[in-house]
């Protein structure tokens, strides 16, 4: 009777160890990050070559984003300004991950100054071009907008990389080149 109960709990034992360790080499939370932290790096600095790296068919896309980023030379000092004030924070408790779905996510918040609030206040005072671009490179954290977004990854031949269906997430951030 016994040795019935032991092998039946070092049984049980084995097969809750089999599956919680599937379940823990499943994830890929590390890899994850680090691909998220490379794409929203990639994103402050504005380098669409480098976001498409990050992308699922980013050759496909690639022409596009560097084309969009590089359209803004007739306000660059304007962009420069919000491009500067960027920076964004990784929840590292959301994200997700499974090597066997092949799926992760993770969020994203990013944070700029809120270029419509500042361009509304020097309108409303009278204010040119000159007095916009220096109200947003003297904005000391005051007027700031937040874009929250869960990024979402696909693992292709060992390789996370952002699925942006359409590149919404991207012009999301970077509405105010448009």
């Amino acid at each position: 009777m016994k040795t019935t109960k032991i092998i039946s709990l070092l049984l049980t034992a084995s097969l809750l160890m089999s599956v919680s360790g599937c379940a823990l080499f499943d994830k890929d939370d590390k890899n994850v990050l680090t691909v998220a932290q490379n794409y929203a790096d990639a994103i402050l600095a504005g380098d669409g070559e480098e976001i498409a790296e990050y992308m699922v068919d980013g050759d496909d896309i690639e022409e596009n984003l560097v084309a969009f980023l590089e359209s803004y030379d007739k306000y660059e000092d304007a962009y420069t300004a919000i491009f500067d004030s960027m920076s964004y924070e990784i929840d590292q408790k959301s994200v997700e991950s499974s090597k066997k779905n092949a799926e992760a996510s993770v969020e994203i918040t990013y944070t700029m100054v809120d270029y419509e609030t500042i361009y509304e206040d020097v309108t409303d005072d009278g204010g040119k071009y000159d007095d916009f671009v220096e109200a947003l490179e003297d904005n000391d954290g005051e007027d700031t907008i937040e874009i929250t977004q869960t990024i979402n990854f696909v693992l292709e031949k060992g390789t996370w990389l952002v699925k942006d269906k359409k590149e919404k997430n991207f012009f999301e951030v970077y509405e105010f080149l448009e």
